[in-house]
């Protein structure tokens, strides 16, 4: 028997209050100044995705992409992250979700933690793993805010608040959702402009606020952390602009590896050479310490770059966020992210394993220890959110051992699930069935 896999989680640091001053030439009103926010400046779509919810290879590749959810109340990165896609056509608001989801990977075997099985409208969505976004238009009175939440089943939620809630209120958008065994669900949203107060005119603005409930373990992230972690207040909102034929921002996802570097990785999609600056601040207790800029020479294509956090001249102690803005000179801010951690340094798990056979030990798909039979106080770095490891042996195989993370111990013993494919590079495991 192949013996597999166990996730363990390492949450970084908190973050510490933001406002990063950054000089930008945009003057319109959806810039209010409150530099805690983030902003996105949202490009139009040469060629619409299909909503049919599947995000295809390349489909989205035009769009700004957003990761890196963090926990609404303390700041830390979510263990089960979220990736967002926005873009737009002629007369909708595209948006695309990917959430991990360890009860949909194979190895766990746990796919009834999901419990959602209704389609019917306006059900109950929050009380499974579900996503809401929250749309205000910006400087259009009177106020209103739009509502829609949905599931993994494609389960929706739309109110309107007008004063009170009003039910009645269809957002007439498309929603399709399905579920993946590569541990994920997805979502399409299609979502008519004129239905939330806009229509495609560039420079259109919302105040746009996005949380995921996710509930196996209890995790309510968004894509910045929100003042004593309310979700329903729009002082909390960001903004999003429609930014007709503008650079699409991507946003990676975040590594302990690179920020213990002070390295902020990306992408840009320019529909034609342009130069765009950076700028990051570094944030100490709320007092701003240190303010790195460069220039990023986007071709007509996507461009990666490493933005950088000056962390060289400061003790680490865990109380460190970040702050990233993109601008164009032709059009002014393109990105600012909200409150990002900034990790205290490297955290490792120690593994102590005995065997009566030959084993093979994993650590986020890579091989780490080939051949041994028993594994003493083996050091494994822990990367932010999931890790994963898996051990290797032969049908039959006695193995004993623990795995020490984070104050806590976690024994490994022949319980552990089966798998029929061996561990490779790709990090991904198949259950037997």
């Amino acid at each position: 028997m192949r013996q597999t896999l166990r996730r363990i989680y390492h949450h970084l640091g908190l973050v510490v209050g933001l406002a990063l001053a950054i000089t930008n030439s945009l003057a319109a009103p959806v810039d209010t100044g409150d530099a805690r926010l983030p902003f996105l400046r949202i490009p139009r779509a040469a060629k619409p995705p299909v909503m049919d919810g599947t995000i295809h290879d390349g489909e989205w590749a035009g769009a700004t992409r957003l990761t890196n959810f963090v926990h609404t109340n303390t700041g830390a990165l979510a263990q089960e992250q979220t990736t967002l896609w926005l873009t737009y056509d002629a007369t909708q608001l595209l948006l695309a979700f990917r959430m991990n989801a360890f009860c949909l990977d194979p190895v766990s075997n746990m796919t009834a933690a999901f419990k959602a099985t209704h389609r019917k409208q306006d059900e109950k969505v929050w009380e499974d793993d579900s996503v809401e976004f929250r749309l205000e238009r910006w400087g259009e009175p009177p106020t209103t805010n739009y509502y829609l939440a949905f599931n993994a089943n494609a389960a929706v939620l739309d109110m309107a608040h007008r004063g009170t809630w009003d039910r009645a209120w269809d957002a007439g958008a498309t929603v399709r959702a399905r579920r993946d065994d590569a541990g994920f669900w997805e979502a399409e949203i299609a979502l008519p402009l004129a239905n939330v107060s806009g229509d495609a005119t560039v420079g259109t603005a919302w105040r746009f606020m996005c949380t995921r409930f996710e509930q196996r373990l209890g995790e309510r992230t968004s894509w910045t952390r929100l003042v004593r972690g309310d979700h329903t207040n729009p002082a909390n909102a960001g903004y999003i602009v429609l930014g007709g034929a503008s650079t699409a921002v991507e946003v990676l996802p975040l590594t302990e590896a690179t920020l213990a570097k002070g390295a902020i990785p990306g992408a840009v999609h320019a529909p034609a050479p342009t130069a765009i600056a950076w700028q990051t601040g570094l944030y100490q207790q709320s007092k701003l310490r240190f303010i790195r800029d460069g220039t990023i020479a986007a071709t007509a294509a996507e461009t990666p770059f490493t933005a950088t956090v000056d962390v060289g001249g400061i003790r680490r102690t865990g109380a460190e966020s970040f702050q990233l803005c993109l601008s164009q000179p032709q059009v002014g801010l393109l990105y600012r992210s909200g409150r990002l951690p900034l990790p205290s340094g490297s955290a490792t798990a120690t593994l102590t394993a005995h065997a009566n056979a030959p084993l093979d030990i994993y650590w986020n798909g890579e091989k780490v220890s080939a051949n041994v039979a028993d594994v003493d106080a083996l050091k494994l770095k822990l990367q932010p959110g999931a890790n994963l490891v898996a051990v290797r042996g032969p049908v039959g195989v006695e193995l004993a051992g623990v795995l020490e993370c984070a104050g806590g111990r976690f024994p490994i013993d022949t319980t552990w699930r089966a798998a029929i494919n061996p561990p490779d590079g790709s990090g991904r495991f198949r259950m037997k069935k």
